[in-house]
């Protein structure tokens, strides 16, 4: 089991990955903006290497958390706070933000 979770510290903040089931950790990337407040971390789930980090802006990583830019779905509205990715097609997803829900297509 894939598991990516957020951490905030002056030090350690960021996004973190583990492939046993949360047995030890390693730290991808400083990546997790303001993660007290937001810290959404999503999987494309058909390709795990494929993460969105969710904040007043909102990021993807397509090589497993190492890097990341900026979404390439439409922006709406910022401050995401929620999204659902359609499993069976990644390019089309739901956000929700304080602007309310907007369909994304990629």
């Amino acid at each position: 089991m894939l598991s990516t979770p957020s951490l905030e510290h002056s030090d350690w903040g960021g996004t973190y990955r583990s492939y046993d089931k949360g047995e030890t950790w390693k730290k991808m990337s400083p990546t997790n903006p303001r993660p007290m407040y937001y810290s959404q971390i999503r999987i494309d789930p058909t390709n795990d290497q494929r993460l969105y980090v969710l904040g007043a802006s909102w990021y993807t990583s397509d090589n497993g958390g190492k890097m990341y830019q900026a979404s390439p779905f439409s922006r709406i509205h910022g401050d995401y706070h929620a999204l659902w990715i359609d499993p069976q097609n990644p390019n089309h997803a739901i956000t929700g933000s304080d602007g309310g829900i907007s369909f994304q297509l990629r």
